[in-house]
């Protein structure tokens, strides 16, 4: 059966319906708003007037949409800073996610918040931007087992309460097969007011946002159900996204994306289309498991990531080189307490 805060997070997707269906009086008010925040939809909500919302809930979500447009403003500042910073080594630099989708897909600023900045580089300038970044005042943090090694596909870093993470790759390398020069050939023009960068191609953008799903193990904000609704729209561009994800093997992904979009935002123009994939018993138990706001347990977020790689060799490869990563980190931390700049090989001047 389907939990409380699965029925509260279906009951505030229908306030977003063209034909929008109040029932949030059902349950508890702050109930409703833990929901609402955890999914990331209460500023997407509160950017929007609708009718039979109740007024205290409406005013909660209000001041949610202005706290959010506030972060995201600020953030903004941030990333136009680090690109102008990577521009200055001649870096091109691709900006993913949050950032991005508000200003290509929401219509109103603030309604669709982030928490932090992505960009993605090309990974022959690694040391480059490192060392761009680590003049300016940014830190390296130690995130995740193996981020100091060359071929690792993302390295956090920190100043002034913004977090950046620094992408060279979309996923794990042995993850799937991204074809990074088609990426880069294709990428488009994206404008922030202060300076001109990128963004990826629509299909590229839409595939690399279910396999983003799918390496967080579906346990993800509802928010970003919306976010695929609003990146792919017609026919065609869902037959596009389809042939990509099957050419660079994230398929699996795409195909439980679709089918948790299709059950919560129905009114999506291509909800019918996601009975051609047919739900399994994966994409069931992801779809009433949805909505929770406690987390999966580990052994859940495993069985998920295993159960969404296309073939059976890349799950392998990602299993091996991942085993590997968290048995160095160990090794590492019981035998020296080099810091993360230290372990990228950074100096301060």
């Amino acid at each position: 059966m389907p939990n409380v805060e699965h029925e509260i997070l279906r009951s505030l997707f229908r306030c977003l319906a063209p034909d929008a269906k109040i029932d949030i009086g059902l349950f508890f008010e702050d109930h409703v708003t833990l929901v609402a925040r955890y999914h990331r939809l209460s500023s997407l909500l509160g950017s929007l007037r609708i009718a039979g919302l109740p007024t205290s809930l409406a005013e909660r979500f209000r001041q949610d949409h202005i706290s959010a447009l506030g972060r995201n403003t600020f953030l903004r500042h941030a990333l136009c800073d680090c690109i102008r910073l990577l521009q200055g080594r001649g870096i091109d630099a691709i900006v993913l996610k949050g950032l991005a989708y508000e200003q290509r897909l929401y219509t109103r600023p603030g309604s669709r918040p982030t928490s932090d900045v992505d960009l993605l580089v090309p990974a022959r300038h690694r040391r480059a931007a490192f060392e761009a970044l680590f003049a300016a005042g940014w830190t390296p943090v130690a995130a995740a087992p193996g981020f100091d090694e060359p071929d690792y596909h993302e390295v956090e870093w920190t100043r002034n309460d913004v977090y950046l993470d620094l992408h060279f790759a979309l996923a794990p390398l042995p993850r799937c097969g991204i074809d990074y020069d088609e990426v880069w050939a294709q990428k488009l023009p994206l404008h922030l007011g202060e300076v001109d960068a990128f963004r990826l191609a629509d299909t590229h953008a839409a595939v690399y946002h279910v396999l983003h799903m799918a390496i967080h193990h579906f346990d993800v904000p509802g928010l970003y159900l919306v976010d695929l609704t609003r990146m792919v729209m017609n026919d065609a561009e869902f037959a596009a996204v389809g042939a990509l994800a099957q050419r660079w093997r994230c398929f699996r992904p795409w195909q439980t994306s679709v089918i948790l979009a299709a059950y919560f935002l129905p009114w999506w123009p291509l909800a019918a289309a996601a009975t051609r994939f047919g739900a399994d018993a994966v994409s069931e138990r992801i779809v009433e498991g949805f909505g929770t706001v406690t987390g999966l347990p580990r052994a859940a977020q495993l069985r998920r990531k295993l159960e969404h790689f296309d073939v059976a060799p890349d799950a392998v490869r990602y299993l091996f080189q991942q085993g590997r990563r968290v048995v160095r980190e160990a090794a590492m931390r019981r035998l020296t307490s080099r810091s993360p700049e230290e372990r990228l090989g950074l100096r301060k001047p």
